[in-house]
């Protein structure tokens, strides 16, 4: 930032801070200034001359004419990565028997294009011309034959790629088993300020459009003159929302006991009450109602579950602003 810049950000520094000098108002700005970081110049690759390329052909579009954009090593035809290539294998179209790729695989761009290995099995299907109609001459003649391994095409290849795509597919749907089950706590019940918003919502909104119904008033603004006649309530005013919250707890909790065949109480804990069929309901006049089943969860556990009924934050859970 140049001197100008710098008296200009302390000419708005001294709008917010007039209680400060000029001179330290000047000092901030350069201290601001200088702590800012420089911005990232643009990524841009290097176009590397013909004559530099590295000598190894690509897959790219599949047409076989595609070589690789890197430039070659000094002493060498090859970037980095293909000469160390090379040096493992000059050959195209080698496969190690577990079907990895050996050396320089897809072949030299100055060679002729070659989809086959030594044995004469196709390991490679380009989109050339000349290679597509050899296959299919060999193709009518009977004599065709894929690499076991061959990308995509050999028959290993594909069981290899089979197998992977049955496990995706069980992971997915053993994911999607686990988002299926029941919760195993209750719902969040709405606290006492989100039951007086639900109430009035539309009043509230009626009163800030000042007797323009077409006027746009916005959520966060009726949420926050919501906030501001909820804090100026007294106790006896709130008294009717924190029932209400009080009656969708005992709603949440008399659902998920529906669904998980648990009987659970606000106060006392566990009721004296049949669970899901006469095998499970046991004397429960002799047990403590506090002993639980192994897949039930405890008073606390679920209470806790709930929330703070003073909590004023949100309740994204149970009401989405309309």
């Amino acid at each position: 930032m140049n001197p100008a810049q710098v008296t200009i950000q302390a000419d708005a520094l001294a709008e917010k801070f007039p209680g400060v000098s000029r001179d330290r108002l000047i000092e901030i700005a350069g201290e601001v200034a200088s702590s800012q970081p420089k911005p990232r110049k643009p990524y841009s690759r290097k176009e590397v001359r013909p004559e530099h390329r590295c000598c190894a052909r690509v897959w790219g579009t599949g047409s076989g004419n595609d070589q690789c954009s890197k430039a070659k090593l000094d002493g060498s035809d090859y970037c980095k990565a293909h000469a160390k290539k090379h040096a493992e294998c000059p050959e195209p179209c080698q496969l190690s028997d577990d079907g990895k790729r050996i050396g320089l695989f897809a072949g030299d761009i100055r060679k002729p294009l070659v989809g086959t290995d030594s044995s004469g099995k196709w390991v490679i299907t380009w989109n050339d011309p000349d290679l597509k109609e050899q296959m299919a001459d060999e193709k009518a003649k009977g004599t065709f034959q894929y690499h076991p391994w061959a990308p995509n095409s050999g028959e290993l290849a594909r069981s290899k790629k089979g197998q992977k795509a049955t496990k995706a597919t069980k992971a997915t749907k053993a994911t999607k088993a686990t988002k299926a089950t029941k919760a195993d706590k209750p719902k969040r019940a709405k606290t006492p300020y989100f039951c007086f918003l639900g109430e009035n919502r539309s009043s509230i909104k009626a009163e800030l459009q000042q007797g323009d119904a077409s006027a746009k008033i916005s959520q966060s603004a009726i949420v926050k003159k919501a906030a501001e006649i909820w804090k100026g309530m007294d106790e006896s005013a709130r008294r009717p929302y924190f029932e209400m919250s009080e009656l969708d707890k005992a709603d949440k909790i008399a659902a998920w006991n529906a669904a998980s065949c648990t009987t659970l109480t606000l106060a006392t804990g566990w009721e004296h009450a049949p669970v899901a069929s006469a095998d499970t309901q046991k004397d429960w006049e002799t047990q403590s109602p506090l002993l639980l089943q192994a897949e039930e969860v405890t008073v606390a556990k679920a209470l806790a579950a709930m929330g703070d009924d003073t909590d004023y934050g949100s309740s994204s859970d149970e009401e989405e602003l309309d």
